[in-house]
């Protein structure tokens, strides 16, 4: 999916996954890029509800101009093995990018994010903010960055990650990390996992 929202322009793209027949295995690939014109505000909400019989890959890149906002929102709920991949890159002055996700598993499901919250200008905003409730033997890994590239002065940047263990079994990997390479700026990171 190309989604090029022009200049002042606001838009709202809800995709919607899920296997059609719960027994037999899948694998899904789904690819977008959201490019986010000067002023604009863009809301992207992917929800995947795959058999516990998929692996599915979600790939996702946004690029957010001048005095721009971006939200997007990704439900995991099924899949055996469920892949996100998200890049959100803040090219103009002024741009914000939310970065949201919950993820809810059980048995043996496995939920892994990648992310990147990439800061190119200066006085730019992101957070990011990612749940999951896992139960029985599911597990979720979690690979973060923050990059502020050298002239992203007065760069705000914060994400957490928030691990809710319902058994014994579950597991939680979360890896949130900074690299700095301006002055000037307040960012943070962190995780926290419990019961």
């Amino acid at each position: 999916t190309l989604l090029v929202a022009e200049e002042n322009s606001k838009v709202t793209l809800v995709e919607h996954f899920r296997s059609a027949d719960r027994s037999r295995p899948g694998f899904s690939c789904g690819v977008n890029d959201l490019v986010v014109g000067a002023g604009a505000k863009v809301t992207y909400v992917c929800t995947q509800d795959w058999s516990e019989h998929v692996l599915g890959l979600q790939i996702n890149a946004t690029t957010v101009d001048r005095d721009a906002s971006a939200l997007n929102l990704f439900l995991n709920l099924g899949a055996k093995f469920s892949r996100l991949e998200s890049l959100s890159r803040l090219l103009g002055a002024g741009s914000r990018s939310d970065m949201l996700a919950v993820s809810v598993g059980d048995n043996a499901q496995e939920f892994d994010a990648r992310t990147l919250q990439d800061h190119a200008s200066p006085h730019t905003y992101s957070d990011l903010l990612f749940k999951n409730a896992l139960n029985g033997r599911a597990r979720t890994t979690f690979g973060g960055l923050i990059r502020v590239e050298p002239e992203a002065h007065f760069t705000d940047a914060y994400q957490k990650v928030r691990n809710l263990l319902l058994s014994d079994d579950a597991e939680a990997n979360s890896m949130p990390g900074l690299e700095i390479l301006a002055d000037n700026v307040k960012c943070s990171h962190g995780a926290t996992s419990g019961q």
